[in-house]
């Protein structure tokens, strides 16, 4: 699996727009707005890196209004939320 964090920079004239296209992407697991680095963080479940780039470049980085995507890459999860 490849799992990451995904923090983004949006126009904030636009900044709405974005928060809600995002809300109904599929894949993206975990949505929040935020203050700090990043505006928005999200987390992302993949089958693999290749999956997770194209993802990034075919689902986030065409949403009107995203200006810088950095993503991190969890390289193991140490804890799981209990369910």
């Amino acid at each position: 699996d490849a799992v990451a964090w995904i923090g983004l920079n949006v126009d904030s004239l636009k900044f709405l727009k974005v928060v809600e296209a995002l809300s109904k992407v599929e894949g993206v697991e975990y949505l929040a707005t935020c203050a700090g680095e990043h505006m928005i963080m999200f987390q992302v479940w993949k089958r693999s890196q290749e999956e997770l780039s194209r993802f990034v470049s075919e689902k986030i980085a065409v949403i009107d209004g995203v200006q810088k995507i950095s993503p991190t890459i969890v390289l193991e999860v140490i804890k799981r939320p209990s369910k």
